[in-house]
């Protein structure tokens, strides 16, 4: 910060410790900003990779869920399919409740009400009512209850789900440490070998269950001994060089 004066000496040392001040101020307060918007880049990227984490985490549970879609109508009333495809694809995009209001006729042009199910920005699902008959024109009071309710929804499945991540992760430990606890009992390599594979075979259910060790030195074809298997008949096959 600079200060200028055509007149010769026209500053007294008063005066130069208030500029000093005034300029320490201002590097302060330039600095101040400086991390203020490193912080806030900062908690960008946090949002950002929490975004694909939790996007990443969501497709996975629900490609392994046996049921993903959930729906009660009235006896006679045919259920909606792919019907709601549309208004979703629409809350979607607009980032927030799509609102269908029918003709009142009640002779088609269904009324919806579409609501995304959101965490934490990142949009998990959505929440529909509808009414077939077109005749329900939709209030803002229902918007704020199906808002609500989407809400409350989305915490709700995460804890599920990450309660059923937690459980998963605990048998996985479990069924580590039983294993370890087996092979531990023996010091013959060839037993732990059988043990382990019968272990897992039994523990997961499988069809088959391999240990595969190489022999040979770095710069060799390395040659695999098959030294412990187990079938789909629970049978340990005698040792042989595949």
């Amino acid at each position: 910060m600079t200060v200028q004066s055509v007149a010769e000496a026209a500053f007294d040392e008063a005066e130069v410790a208030i500029m000093q001040t005034m300029a320490d101020q201002v590097a302060v307060a330039i600095d101040n900003a400086r991390l203020f918007a490193e912080a806030q880049s900062t908690l960008g990227e946090m949002e950002a990779t929490q975004q694909r984490y939790l996007g990443r985490a969501w497709a996975e549970y629900v490609l392994g869920a046996e049921k993903t879609d959930y729906e009660t109508k009235l006896p006679g009333v045919a259920p909606l399919g792919d019907a709601v495809l549309p208004e979703i694809r629409r809350v979607v995009e607009q980032q927030g409740a799509v609102m269908l209001d029918g003709d009142g006729s009640g002779e088609g042009g269904r009324s919806a009400l579409v609501a995304p199910i959101t965490l934490r920005g990142k949009i998990i699902g959505a929440l529909g009512i509808h009414d077939d008959a077109g005749t329900r024109q939709w209030a803002a009071d229902d918007v704020v209850l199906i808002d609500a309710v989407a809400e409350r929804l989305a915490l709700a499945v995460d804890n599920l789900r990450l309660l059923d991540e937690t459980q998963r992760r605990a048998a996985t430990e479990r069924l580590t440490a039983e294993v370890t606890a087996r092979v531990r009992e023996t010091l013959d390599v060839e037993t732990v070998l059988k043990t382990a594979v019968d272990e897992i075979y039994q523990a997961l259910g499988l069809e088959k269950v391999a240990i595969r060790l190489a022999t040979g030195e770095a710069d060799e074809e390395p040659v695999s001994q098959d030294l412990a298997t187990v079938d789909w008949r629970g049978q340990t096959p005698p040792e042989e060089v595949v």
